[in-house]
């Protein structure tokens, strides 16, 4: 049981196609050990995330990273205040939705020192 959870999340993530519509410019929220503000690009496969932020101590400084879609999902590692960082989440879109249009980027990240929080954005 144990090695069937451990295997679990990548079990989960399938490889395949980016899905449709999901390319452009898109406003990123960033919560958790920092707060700020931010906007990711996402083309042919890639996102580029970048931001401001502040960390809970005061101390202000940017969240960085490019990351490879595999399907609708990507990893990677970037920065977070200047810490290595590593990064995790999934790209939606609704293209086939009847009731919705657009695409969002959520996003978990933990940093070298444990600290972690979540990103959040919907395209522009």
């Amino acid at each position: 049981m144990a090695a069937a959870l451990a295997l679990a999340p990548t079990g989960l993530w399938a490889a395949g196609k980016q899905p449709k519509k999901t390319d452009g410019p898109y406003g990123l929220t960033i919560r958790g050990s920092c707060t700020g503000q931010g906007s990711a690009s996402v083309k042919k496969g890639t996102i580029t995330l970048s931001g401001q932020v502040r960390g809970h101590d005061g101390r202000t400084g940017s969240v960085a990273a490019d990351l490879t879609l595999d399907g609708d999902h990507f990893d990677g590692t970037g920065t977070v205040l200047d810490r290595p960082a590593n990064f995790f989440g999934r790209l939606d879109g609704y293209d086939g939705d009847k009731h919705f249009r657009g695409a969002r980027i959520l996003c978990s990240y933990t940093d070298s020192e444990g600290r972690s929080g979540r990103i959040a954005g919907s395209l522009q």
